[in-house]
């Protein structure tokens, strides 16, 4: 074979490894997506149980005010307590 061209050609399937390459992407995709849900329910029941414990903080006053007497003056009644207050700038707050 002397002068003459000579080629050698090798093929290997990797048909196997492109469609485990693939599944690996698309668990990492779907563990992202999980680590996110999970880390919005956690801000969410913080959310909620810093809410609730403001509620329950309006409610106690509430009772408070609701068991004491009448004012002898017809004065109104003191405005509600400044940690009441707090509820309203819940979506903004930090603590």
């Amino acid at each position: 074979m002397e002068g003459k061209p000579t080629w050698l050609w090798t093929a290997f399937d990797i048909t196997d490894r492109k469609l485990a390459e693939e599944q690996h992407r698309a668990l990492e995709t779907s563990l992202a997506q999980i680590q996110k849900m999970e880390s919005i329910g956690s801000l969410v029941a913080g959310l909620a149980h810093h809410f609730n414990n403001l509620l329950a903080i309006i409610q106690g006053y509430a009772q408070r005010i609701s068991r004491s007497p009448p004012n002898p003056h017809g004065w109104s009644r003191a405005p509600a307590p400044s940690r009441t207050r707090r509820s309203g700038g819940l979506p903004s707050s930090s603590s």
